[in-house]
């Protein structure tokens, strides 16, 4: 079964992370490595990703790939769903940076995916570009499919979402769970694929 994006929430959490600097602004490849940590510790804590997004293995970590198009500004979406879009964020041309327009409307969100971007916020939101690409490329999902990776490429080499739950030998504290919780949030995670 083919995954939908929640565009809505993708949207909000794009322009959650935006919102956490002073000047409501987050680069590119910061915002793609919060998001696919906000997307594996959700998976990891409660058997389904946050945005629902797939996942493809780039040079700097695991990339969501619907968002990178978003945050690149190659909509593709429909009228309705660009008009939303704009509503909240902003890439002026030839920056990499994304920009809250608008304050997160945090009503989108249920008590669990709050929980997960306050969580991602607070552990990582701090952290530079570069320490965030080392820990996204320590994980085992991106280890997997790396030797794949050609400079420049524009072949997707996907990432399973099962990847998620195997835990990495370098596995953070901060997205670590107990072996008996992680299968039973990916038996949750198959039953609803």
């Amino acid at each position: 079964m083919a995954l939908q994006i929640q565009l809505k929430k993708s949207v909000q959490v794009i322009n959650y992370f935006a919102r956490l600097t002073s000047s409501k602004k987050i680069g590119k490849v910061k915002l793609l490595a919060l998001i696919y940590l906000t997307d594996r510790f959700h998976l990891r804590k409660f058997g389904q990703t946050l945005t629902n997004d797939q996942y493809i293995a780039l040079e700097n970590g695991p990339v969501p790939t619907t968002i990178k198009k978003i945050v690149e500004q190659h909509f593709g979406l429909i009228s309705t769903d660009e008009c939303y879009l704009i509503d909240f964020i902003d890439r002026p041309a030839k920056d990499q940076n994304i920009r809250s327009v608008e304050e997160t409307d945090m009503s989108i969100f249920s008590a669990e995916e709050i929980e997960t971007v306050e969580f991602v916020a607070a552990n990582f939101g701090r952290m530079g570009r570069n320490d965030l690409i080392a820990l996204a490329q320590s994980f085992t999902e991106w280890q997997k499919q790396s030797s794949k990776i050609i400079k420049d490429s524009t072949d997707d080499i996907k990432i399973d979402l099962l990847d998620f739950f195997i835990d990495s030998p370098s596995e953070n504290k901060f997205c670590a769970f107990s072996e008996g919780h992680v299968a039973q949030t990916k038996k949750i995670y198959l039953e609803n694929r």
